[in-house]
């Protein structure tokens, strides 16, 4: 089964709209999501109104403490085997059939699923974050992957404690670096949009964004360092492995 960890925060009518392209999902007990909810009073009863008609949805308010805060909240309350976070305002591709989904996820034996997904600006401009080349997949310094994007097995994500909360923007980004370097981590990518991420939250602020980002860059400089080294050693070895074969 998967869980769907949706936060919100005054915003009625985004996680109405999530909710609403969810519901396909939903129907089918597979799939569960779960509501972090940090609105004001008012707000929170009618957030409350909304879950509340909804099939296999759950429903937790916490008090307002950062959007890693909440993250890891939802993860503490997963109890299913996949995680995805799609936040409030963000949209599940209906287009993608429930069984589709369904049948990938209980097929695969990696430990996390990268999808493609849509991106929406504030003006309404529409562009698909998608896979880059095979030789650019990692590190993962330009080519970020949005957490809409990405499903994972709730055990791994555990392992690691989920996400930095000193982070108040990438923190997504920064969790990729901690867990795709851990040994026997294996992601399958699809390039098939699963959500549409709607770019006008904390993210779309450019200068705190990059601010975060060479924050990661620090936090793991020594893992980008030993990335290198490793990447011309295998480039040597191969190298001598093929000249001496072309020697017998």
């Amino acid at each position: 089964m998967i869980t769907i960890i949706t936060i919100t925060k005054d915003d009625v009518n985004g996680l109405a709209h999530t909710l609403k392209s969810t519901r396909i999902l939903r129907s089918n007990n597979f799939f569960c999501q779960i509501v972090i909810d940090s609105s004001n009073e008012t707000n929170k009863v009618a957030v409350n109104k909304i879950v509340s008609d909804e099939q296999n949805v759950s429903y937790h308010w916490i008090e307002p403490k950062g959007v890693s805060n909440a993250f890891n909240f939802g993860l503490s309350k997963v109890e299913t085997e996949w995680i995805w976070y799609l936040n409030g305002g963000d949209t599940y591709n209906t287009q993608i059939q429930p069984y589709l989904l369904q049948d990938i996820l209980k097929t695969t034996k990696a430990q996390g699923i990268s999808f493609s997904c849509y991106i929406t600006d504030s003006n309404n401009n529409e562009t698909i974050l998608g896979h880059p080349e095979l030789n650019n997949l990692w590190p993962p310094v330009y080519n970020y992957l949005a957490h809409p994007s990405m499903i994972l097995r709730t055990q791994i994500l555990k392992e690691v404690n989920g996400f930095r909360e000193d982070f108040n923007v990438a923190m997504d980004g920064e969790l990729w670096f901690r867990l795709f370097s851990k040994p026997n981590i294996v992601v399958d990518l699809i390039s098939i949009p699963i959500a549409r991420f709607y770019n006008n939250g904390l993210s779309s602020n450019l200068k705190k964004h990059a601010r975060d980002v060479l924050k990661i860059f620090w936090i793991h400089k020594y893992l980008l360092m030993s990335y290198g080294i490793k990447v011309i050693k295998k480039i040597i070895l191969a190298f001598f492995h093929f000249f001496k074969l072309s020697r017998h």
